[in-house]
């Protein structure tokens, strides 16, 4: 029997502590704040470009792994402009306006989750007729992840 699960449920969230990673979050455990009115979730797909080390001397062609690298993050959300998560003043409106690289979070339903620093890169508010209001965000990571259950 397959061991999947439905992804309703995951959640994404922030905390605005700068200095995580390398070193730990000022004034210790980080408080993350759920992002209000997630719809769609693209987590980043994870890529190590392919180095070729062949020689001249060599009959068959041989590779190395370069540097772990991370997609961008991408989303959609039902836009609140006056919502804590999504205004100008204190949500991602302001957080791509100042540049502010936060900590970023996404649970998953069966409790796992991948905890990452990074910059909201992109905010794509959607305002068609007879539709509800929604905005793409995308949020580029920046330095190194971690795993763990929460």
């Amino acid at each position: 029997m397959p061991d999947g699960f439905s992804a309703q449920g995951t959640i994404l969230a922030s905390s605005p502590d700068p200095n995580w990673p390398p070193t730990a979050p000022v004034g210790g455990a980080v408080t993350f704040t759920n992002f209000a009115e997630l719809r769609n979730l693209t987590p980043p797909a994870l890529s190590r470009n392919e180095l070729e080390t062949t020689t001249h001397n060599e009959q068959d062609d041989t590779y190395l792994v370069g540097i772990r690298r991370h997609g961008t993050v991408t989303a959609t959300c039902n836009f609140v402009p006056s919502g804590a998560t999504h205004n100008h003043t204190t949500g991602a409106q302001k957080w791509w306006y100042d540049g502010e690289r936060r900590i970023w979070r996404i649970r998953y339903p069966d409790g796992s989750a991948w905890i990452f620093s990074g910059f909201v890169s992109n905010i794509g508010p959607q305002a068609d007729v007879d539709s509800v209001l929604t905005f793409d965000l995308s949020i580029r990571p920046t330095g190194g992840h971690q795993w763990t259950n929460v």
